[in-house]
């Protein structure tokens, strides 16, 4: 799970989320919308609860974690966030 740790923004909604590890499982945390625990469903895809409905993170072809995928309901999908750090 460490390597997803790390800070991602997403320019479309001016947005920061921070991916850490939490008791060992991967929590997402907002400055408005708290800790958000995510869940993996299959490979790099993870579950997670109000205001994200899905996560899917991407890596580049050297294998690094290069940012992330958010699906929040039918009219918001495919947001981009970036590792930023």
């Amino acid at each position: 799970l460490t390597d997803y740790t790390g800070e991602y923004f997403s320019e479309e909604l001016d947005a920061t989320y921070r991916a850490h590890v939490r008791n060992d499982s991967l929590v997402l945390e907002h400055r408005r919308h708290g800790t958000i625990p995510l869940t993996r469903r299959w490979d790099e895809d993870f579950g997670a609860a109000w205001p994200l409905r899905s996560v899917a993170f991407r890596r580049d072809g050297a294998g690094r974690v290069t940012g992330f995928v958010v699906n929040v309901d039918e009219r918001s999908r495919d947001i981009v966030f970036a590792k930023v750090r």
